[in-house]
């Protein structure tokens, strides 16, 4: 039976305005999200504050501070204007949808896509500095390639970004597509790049590292679940979605547009807290494996001479030894601790 309550809309209409809706309620889960994870890491990075840590660590702070402002900001601008559309102006011509459309001219409105696009390239900034610091020992030609590649991505992010804001001015997200889609794409670029460049080099650090050394060193800084928050793929696929939904002018965008800031703050986050939790890729990351793996292995030069069943092997002469100082030296033997341990215990049955 026909819903006699039911307003006298196009089913078009209804649902794109469901959709706004829905994403404006999703928006708020990805918000509680970030608000957790800003206090677990503004609450690590404050008590490891130290002489030693003081300018990276004050750096974070303010890149957290910001950007959860900046956030903050924009659920604000976010929930007036949902506010406004379903109830306060809910007779507008076209109703909350057409009053979307329409009304992008309001200082409210203004404010959330300033302040969306300021942290757009704030945290594309953080993007760029992981895989700086990821790609820090590789060869100075490597270095170069890559920085210059994601530098110019990020310039060119930032100036699409500025026409953005300037025609939103004068046209609402969905009025003016094709610079809306041009700026999304040009994130998108952006990070496609950063998180093939981030994942790359991690999953073939891990790969290095399991031939040479054993599964058993596949450390915290390559496991799978690492790779994804290092190269921030949440957001990635999130705004590849949000970029296909844009470009064929499907309803459901709606969904994605009040979110797809709320998701990137969140990988931000993520990303922070792994730094603070010490479990974050470093300059000295890649040296510090290697050399925690070496002290896992003693080498036989240093080890005192054994005795096993009363037969002493302190000398050549008494009985057959295990190698002198120089033929280990040449040979660069190395016993693990867990083998030695085994050797010991049976020698002292």
């Amino acid at each position: 039976m026909p819903n006699p309550w039911a307003p006298s809309e196009s089913a078009a209409t209804l649902f794109a305005e469901r959709s706004w809706l829905q994403g404006a309620l999703l928006s708020n889960i990805f918000y509680g999200m970030q608000f957790v994870l800003f206090g677990i890491c503004l609450d690590i990075l404050s008590r490891q504050l130290n002489n030693t840590n003081l300018k990276r660590h004050m750096m974070l702070i303010v890149f957290l501070v910001v950007v959860f402002i900046l956030s903050t900001l924009f659920m604000f601008s976010s929930a007036v204007f949902t506010e406004r559309a379903f109830i306060d102006d809910r007779d507008f011509p076209g109703g909350p949808n057409g009053y979307e459309t329409e009304m992008f001219e309001i200082p409210v409105d203004e404010l959330g896509n300033a302040v969306f696009m300021i942290g757009q390239w704030v945290m594309d900034l953080l993007l760029v500095w992981r895989c700086m610091v990821i790609y820090g020992t590789c060869s100075k030609a490597v270095q170069r390639l890559v920085t210059t590649l994601i530098w110019l991505l990020w310039l060119a992010s930032l100036a699409l970004g500025i026409v953005y804001l300037i025609q939103s001015r004068k046209s609402s997200l969905f009025s003016a597509a094709n610079f809306t889609l041009a700026s999304a794409c040009m994130s998108l670029a952006i990070n496609i790049v950063v998180t093939v460049l981030i994942a790359g080099r991690l999953l073939l650090f891990r790969r290095r590292i399991k031939n040479v050394l054993g599964s058993k060193h596949v450390t915290q800084y390559a496991n799978i679940a690492a790779v994804l928050i290092e190269s921030a793929s949440m957001y990635t696929c999130f705004l590849l979605v949000f970029v296909v939904t844009l470009s064929v002018n499907n309803p459901v965008v709606n969904v994605f547009t009040q979110c797809v800031g709320q998701v990137q703050t969140v990988s931000s986050f993520l990303i922070i807290y792994r730094i603070a939790s010490g479990s974050g890729w470093t300059a000295r990351t890649g040296t510090d494996i290697l050399t925690q793996a070496d002290t896992d292995a003693i080498d036989l030069k240093n080890l005192s001479p054994m005795r096993f069943r009363g037969t002493d092997f302190s000398t050549a002469h008494e009985s057959t030894t295990i190698g002198s100082n120089r033929d280990l030296n040449k040979s660069g033997m190395l016993v693990s601790k867990e083998v030695l341990h085994d050797q010991m215990s049976n020698s002292n049955v």
